[in-house]
């Protein structure tokens, strides 16, 4: 039984490398053939895959609107109002981060596209205290209105 659980979940790991490996087998005459010709009439870039969408046309539906509405109700939405290091941070003017000024960005990294994402603007019943978008404004207009003469943005 041991050994067919291991077969099974090695089959996990080598499934999508062997996939992968047969889709540039395939493609690779293709590849090939731009890659060595010389002739620039003859050169061409291969066809877009996938079409970029523009921002605000792919909003979250179903399971993952709740995931990301439990997000902004738990750590994510509460974290500028109790940790020191984001809430008083050198990024807004404060000095709580003790000199590690990664914590603010790395948190906004994740809130401005949840955000963007949720559009929240106070409205969910289960949100009544937090609104992840004014935070954000927030964050980002003390940034943009500190920028340094020579384009910094952020402490040094």
């Amino acid at each position: 039984m041991m050994k067919i659980f291991v077969f099974s979940s090695m089959w996990l790991l080598v499934l999508p490398l062997l996939l992968l490996s047969l889709s540039v087998l395939i493609n690779w005459n293709r590849m090939c053939t731009i890659i060595r010709d010389t002739d620039d009439s003859k050169r061409s870039l291969l066809p877009r895959a996938f079409v970029p969408s523009s921002v605000g046309t792919v909003t979250p539906h179903g399971w993952l609107e709740e995931q990301l509405n439990l997000q902004a109700a738990g750590l994510s939405g509460h974290l500028s109002q109790f940790w020191t290091d984001v809430m008083d941070s050198v990024w807004i003017g404060g000095s709580g981060d003790g000199g590690l000024h990664e914590r603010t960005p790395y948190w906004l990294n994740g809130i401005v596209p949840l955000a963007a994402l949720l559009e929240n603007n106070n409205d969910a019943p289960f949100l009544p205290n937090i609104n992840i978008t004014a935070q954000v404004e927030k964050y980002i207009q003390y940034i943009l209105s500190h920028q340094t003469f020579d384009g910094w943005l952020g402490p040094d």
